[in-house]
């Protein structure tokens, strides 16, 4: 009877109309499908398949004619999508009837595809959506009826997309879950082997596209985010909503003249097309490490493409998201690390605190002596969860606290054993300040809510938002363990070990990346700033409010045995915070062996406001001061004091007075002639957000101008009125450098006298740098030319060419004739020298007077200037006109 009341359907669906394959959809629960027993029309078969939650299934068959039927009593209401030749139709069928509700062309020669997701069913084919119906949960069964006999009904229960590779091996796309669809993909790895990330994944096409593919086609509600370096590439980024090599997505950045762009594309049938609005200028990060994202959802809230977290683009809501994922080069190299693929859901859930190296924490220890206890404590995770005892009346109590003030909301997950238990709150400086005694054995939560504290959801007590707080676990009877099982989150606190990709961390100078700490062992690597003039790191996010910073630092060995055998330049370990990410002194810098070693330093903007002489690097004795050890600096900013502990010992103590003392800011790592490790820096503040604006946001420079930048990325160049130039410093110091190509050697003998219109204010302080036959000199204008120690436009003075390389770290200041001349207070106007009268004075026997380069910049650290702080803050500008020579 059932079986002839679901033949009346199938006839009453297939009148009038060619034969086709369908799916049936049962909406409401039933047991699982039992085997069709029903006859079926001669070489006719039926397949079928259940599932509960989310699904993919994909069905195969070609356009020959087919029935369908359904063995067993239906639902009162349930779907049929149908498919043939040219079309698919979604049918609502109940007892005496069916009715087409949806219709869509269906390219000959693809599979269908479904996915559901929450409420809703998607149908896919040939790359495209085809339908999108309200699907309930519960199970559903699947019955497949058709005359193919290579039609396939293939199920997949989907679990949310849960992926990650930071690529720390050898070889890419080698049966490791990626597939090269085009260019080639190889792992790029460092020479320093034990280097906390050593490895990392290379795309490069000289003249197409290299793409990389994870993941399957019914990837959807996900976010996808990678490291990414573009370096010399036209475009790079993510490719994601991959069907096939035709259909596909991808967020990029890509170059724009001078400047990048942030973008969007679809390429649907091979045609590429704008998504989600007109691309967004940027500046395009070439040779440094952004933090690329696009989440894919289908609806709301819509999808969106972030840079560095900030969202600079939104997907259109009913964009198809659903496929692999990967990368995409185009027309060059770039590098990809730290890849992930999270279910939306998942994505804004903070990692659990105290996190340990995933390299070193495993190592053995070396059993002659201890130098393991200098050489890893920073990796091991030992000083997370201090050891902590209280004796209570007359009861003992032994746990731990974690070591850093909590000043924004937290969540503490543990368990407490049958033993009476207790959470306490101490303040920063270590006095108790609450106690929470748990109420029996087993799983806890202990939770800062704004100024409330929850145990298990209940209000145990209150603390004021944006003071500090330790937190700690004590057990009657019970003592420190080495390796706490406590699981401590928040949004407020942030660890960083450098083992992965640095793209949350923005290079404005110098050379930033992992390499070797010692010249004799240079397989051990860390990640390091080095420069002969200064080297400076920002942040990308900022720290706002009361806040502490801790970081392990070692020094460099810069010189190895060739230079007095004294490994190392002792001086500048510098840290600057609460900063607005473009000026190194714009909020606090603590200066450890600065001025020369001249002691410790805290300075508030340009003002020095603390010192202590005696905080010094002590003199060479014989390296093993510095040689395998690890110190640790930790900044406290709270309650409008500041410290600064070298270890234990309290450096800089300082009270702040001023009523517009900063409140919070990018922090900075930086240095000057030297190099300098770092191996974990781990922040706590009231809050912490992303805010990359200083570096991904800026206008692009002008084109076709006389003068060119010698760092693009650092400056912005601008016509200026009456045919000059405008040099204008995006970040603070730097060597604020133009050169003028000149179009041929000039013969200063015949035209000596070299003119040129200035506007120089008196914050800029740059100075003429030519080369005249095969020397180099520095004419001053406005710039000091102490503590001088390159010229600008020589080739040998770059690092890359300096032999020994350790050379410019060690070398005398330049003296008469390269440099010399009192620099003046401001230029403006038409300026004139005589080149030949100068360069007589200074080289009475010089016959070779052609004149090969002109530069206009600075390389003189006096007053830390290469750092910017007495001149060429960001925004700082001069003009200039393009030179003339006369007799």
């Amino acid at each position: 009877m059932a079986a002839r009341r679901w033949l009346w359907v199938i006839g009453a669906m297939a009148a009038g109309a060619a034969m086709a394959a369908s799916l049936v959809l049962f909406l409401r629960p039933r047991p699982p499908a039992v085997p069709y027993r029903a006859p079926l029309p001669a070489g006719y078969r039926a397949l079928s398949a259940g599932a509960e939650g989310a699904f993919y299934a994909r069905v195969a068959t070609t356009a020959v004619p087919t029935a369908w039927l359904a063995l067993g009593e239906p639902a009162a209401d349930h779907a049929c999508l149908r498919f043939s030749e040219g079309a698919a139709e979604w049918l609502r069928v109940s007892a005496r009837e069916a009715v087409v509700e949806a219709r869509a062309t269906l390219e000959a020669g693809h599979t269908v595809e479904l996915s559901r997701r929450g409420g809703e069913l998607l149908v896919y084919s040939g790359g495209r959506r085809l339908m999108r119906r309200p699907m309930p949960p519960g199970r559903m069964e699947f019955l497949l009826f058709s005359a193919d006999p290579q039609a396939r009904l293939a199920l997949q229960k989907l679990a949310p997309v849960r992926m990650s590779d930071d690529f720390m091996r050898e070889r890419v796309a080698d049966g490791d879950g990626w597939t090269a669809a085009s260019g080639r993909w190889r792992s790029e790895y460092t020479f320093a082997a034990t280097s906390p990330n050593p490895f990392m994944c290379q795309g490069f096409d000289k003249n197409g596209d290299a793409i990389l593919l994870a993941g399957h086609h019914f990837w959807n509600d996900a976010e996808y985010a990678a490291a990414l370096k573009p370096e010399d590439a036209r475009e790079a980024g993510l490719v994601f909503a991959w069907r096939d090599a035709r259909n596909y997505c991808r967020a990029v950045v890509r170059r724009a003249g001078t400047a990048g762009q942030a973008a969007l594309v679809r390429v649907r049938d091979g045609r590429e097309e704008p998504l989600g609005g007109n691309a967004v200028p940027i500046l395009f990060p070439g040779g440094r490490w952004v933090r690329l994202s696009v989440t894919c959802t289908q609806g709301s809230p819509t999808g969106a493409m972030r840079v560095d977290g900030r969202p600079l683009l939104d997907l259109p809501p009913d964009l198809d998201t659903f496929g692999k994922a990967g990368f995409f080069v185009r027309q060059g190299g770039a590098l990809f690390d730290d890849f992930t693929a999270l279910d939306v859901a998942e994505t804004d859930a903070p990692p659990a605190l105290a996190a340990r190296s995933r390299v070193y924490s495993v190592k053995e220890r070396y059993a002659r002596d201890d130098r393991d206890d200098w050489l890893y404590r920073w990796a091991r995770g030992l000083d997370a969860w201090q050891p902590f005892t209280r004796r209570t009346g007359e009861k003992d109590f032994g746990g731990e606290y974690f070591h850093l003030p909590l000043f924004g909301d937290f969540l503490l997950r543990t368990e407490a054993s049958s033993a009476p238990a207790r959470v306490v709150l101490l303040h920063p400086d270590g006095e108790i300040a609450q106690d929470v005694p748990l109420p029996g054995p087993g799983a806890f939560e202990f939770r800062r809510a704004g100024g409330e504290i929850l145990l298990n959801g209940q209000r145990a007590g209150q603390w004021p938002a944006g003071r500090g707080a330790r937190v700690g676990i004590l057990t009657e009877g019970g003592r420190p363990s080495g390796a706490p099982a406590h699981r401590l989150y928040s949004p407020a606190v942030r660890e960083e070990l450098f083992d992965g990709a640095p793209s949350d961390w923005a290079p404005v100078q110098g050379q930033w990346e992992n390499t070797s700490r010692w010249r004799c062992k240079q397989e051990w690597g860390f990640f390091s700033g080095q420069s002969n003039d200064c080297a400076a790191l920002f942040s990308k996010q900022r720290f706002e409010g009361n806040q502490t910073h801790l970081f392990y630092y070692g020094l460099k060995d810069v010189f190895g045995r060739q230079f007095q055998n004294d490994r190392y330049a002792r001086r500048d370990v510098n840290f600057s915070f609460m900063t607005d990410g473009r000026d190194l002194f714009s909020g606090y810098t603590f200066l450890y062996g600065g001025y020369e070693n001249a002691g410790a330093f805290l300075l508030r903007g340009r003002e020095i406001v603390a010192r202590n002489d005696k905080a010094r690097f002590a003199e060479d004795q014989g390296i093993e001061d510095q040689h395998l050890f690890w110190r640790r600096i930790r900044v406290d900013c709270a309650e409008r004091r500041i410290r600064v502990r070298l270890e234990d010992e309290v450096l800089i103590d300082y009270a702040e007075t001023s009523s517009d003392a900063p409140r919070g800011g990018h922090v900075a790592l930086w240095t000057r002639r030297n190099g300098v490790m770092y191996a974990r820096l781990n922040s706590s503040a009231e809050s912490i957000h992303p805010a990359p604006e200083p570096y991904l946001l800026g206008e692009a420079s002008d084109a076709d101008l006389p003068w060119r930048a010698l760092e693009p990325g650092r400056l912005l160049l601008r016509a200026a009125p009456d045919g000059m130039t405008r040099v204008q410093n995006r970040w603070g110091g730097g060597d604020f450098a133009v050169e003028y190509p000149l179009p041929h050697p000039v013969d200063l003998n015949v035209t000596p006298v070299l003119r040129m219109r200035l506007d120089i204010p008196e914050n800029v302080k740059v100075n003429l740098h030519v080369r005249v036959g095969y020397r180099y000199f520095v004419l001053s204008m406005t710039a000091p030319t102490r503590q001088t120690y390159r010229i600008l436009g020589n080739p040998a003075d770059e690092p890359a060419n300096v032999s020994p390389d350790w050379r410019l770290l060690a070398a005398a200041p330049l003296a008469w004739p390269d440099v010399g001349g009192e620099p003046q207070g401001a230029l403006r106007g038409e300026w004139r020298i005589n080149l030949r009268d100068e360069l007589r004075r200074r080289l009475p026997a010089a016959t070779d007077l052609l004149l090969h380069r002109l530069v206009v910049g600075n390389t003189s650290h006096a007053d830390y200037l290469m750092a910017g702080l007495s001149g060429n803050p960001p925004g700082a500008a001069y003009a200039l006109s393009a030179p003339s020579f006369e007799p």
